[in-house]
């Protein structure tokens, strides 16, 4: 059973994603509506396989978490898939991407609004899930 956490402060998000992930075989989501509460559930049980993160959140942003996570020996090693409604290509995220290039936690970058599949198979990529 692998166990993926959905961060997105806009809970329409929250539900399209979590949606989507219906479709994988043997996987737990929780979700988080904050950085803030995303990285408190982490912190608790850092046994989660994968991230889904929101790039860009009021308060504590997916930057920040990634900072956060980077200082914490057991959550640095959680795969964080970033999706953000900023464009791919924009300099803030491949500034973002250079910083934690390093640490190897972002394993992947989707740009809102992104297809089933394509967050299916970005998933099947970071972590080995069926569907």
């Amino acid at each position: 059973m692998k166990k993926i956490l959905i961060v997105d402060d806009e809970a329409n998000v929250v539900t399209t994603v979590k949606a989507f992930l219906s479709a994988l075989d043997d996987v737990e989501i929780d979700t988080a509506y904050s950085g803030k509460e995303g990285f408190d559930k982490m912190a608790a049980n850092p046994a989660y396989d994968l991230l889904i993160l929101d790039f860009m959140m009021a308060g504590m942003s997916g930057l920040d978490v990634c900072k956060a996570m980077a200082e914490d020996e057991k959550l640095k090693k959680i795969p964080v898939l970033l999706i953000s409604a900023l464009p791919v290509t924009s300099l803030a995220l491949h500034e973002l991407l250079e910083e934690f290039n390093q640490t190897h936690m972002i394993k992947g970058v989707l740009e809102k609004p992104f297809e089933k599949n394509k967050l299916l198979n970005t998933i099947k990529k970071i972590i080995d899930v069926d569907y």
